[in-house]
């Protein structure tokens, strides 16, 4: 089954285009100018019909910590329209400048409803750049954790020491915690999990790597179970972890300004004159760079993450 793009995307494009297509059956100038915007929308929106918009549709399930068999899929075109996210740029400068064109016919024509229309698109071009594309590009990196045994699913992960795990055993009403392969599990809303234990053969609040038997669980079924966090092996190990110092750069030159990572973490990221980031209290030239000794570096690690193409270095322990 395909993936299915939201419904109040599908509505906004099919409004534009009924929109320009009244335009084109204007006669002179007005006309043609439309159809000249035609030609170069219309195969932009066929492409973002088929690489951008239907990996929305699994955002919603992705922020509640859910899985579905679309990521697999979802996945795949968010790497094909990294792959043409430039292209698409470029088509924006085109459209726009048909617009532009198809704004003055209009004008001129006395045609006011066809000028807010060129207006209308412009601002949804912007909106997709601004918001749009970056957010399948943080979709896909988002994916490409949630279909991989060997990464986090959440940059914001929490840290479980063994002796913590003790504590989640799924007894007395306490959450079902266990550990597998460096990776701490919530199985406390599985129907195979029941007073902290799993069909009388494993119990919560432990590490399973050894016991669990990779011919009868295998690892897609640790898709059933959430993953919430990693385990350390002492919360010595946790303490140093929160308390090193880290440093964080901002490769300004490919930097797009889109200001996603000081929306996402501005204890780290500002805006700078040329609206491009820089870290805070960092020299900004052709990189800008800050060290950090706080506890605050997994923020630091989302507003990379959410980075559409990835300028962002954090580094420390």
């Amino acid at each position: 089954m395909p993936l299915a793009i939201p419904e109040s995307m599908k509505e906004e494009h099919e409004e534009l285009h009924q929109e320009l297509r009244k335009a084109t059956e204007m006669p002179g100038q007005v006309g043609q100018a439309a159809e000249k915007v035609a030609q170069v929308l219309h195969p932009h929106f066929e492409k973002e019909n088929e690489l951008a918009l239907p990996e929305i549709g699994v955002a919603r399930e992705l922020a509640e910590g859910k899985t579905s068999p679309d990521f697999t899929t979802a996945k795949k075109l968010c790497d094909e329209f990294s792959v043409e996210y430039p292209k698409m740029l470029e088509e924006h400068v085109n459209i726009v400048k048909a617009l532009d064109l198809l704004a003055d016919a209009a004008m001129t024509a006395g045609e006011l409803g066809v000028v807010e229309f060129t207006r209308k698109l412009k601002l949804h071009a912007k909106t997709e750049e601004a918001l749009t594309y970056p957010a399948v590009i943080m979709i896909g990196k988002l994916l490409a954790n949630a279909t991989s045994n060997d990464a986090p699913m959440n940059p914001q992960e929490k840290r479980f020491a063994l002796e913590d795990l003790k504590q989640y055993d799924g007894q007395n009403g306490k959450p079902a915690y266990f550990a597998y392969k460096g990776k701490v599990y919530d199985a406390s809303d599985s129907p195979l999990w029941t007073s902290g234990g799993h069909q009388g053969t494993h119990r919560a609040g432990v590490d399973l790597t050894n016991q669990m038997d990779p011919t009868i669980h295998g690892e897609d079924r640790l898709s059933m179970v959430k993953a919430i966090g990693a385990l350390i092996e002492t919360t010595e190990s946790i303490a140093k972890e929160t308390q090193s110092g880290y440093s964080i750069e901002v490769n300004r030159e490919e930097c797009i300004a889109c200001g996603l990572c000081y929306t996402t973490d501005p204890s780290h990221f500002e805006n700078s004159d040329d609206g491009k980031s820089k870290v805070v209290g960092g020299i900004s030239n052709g990189k800008s760079a800050g060290s950090f000794d706080d506890d605050k570096i997994e923020d630091a690690r989302s507003a990379a993450l959410a980075c559409p193409v990835s300028v962002i270095t954090v580094s420390g322990d």
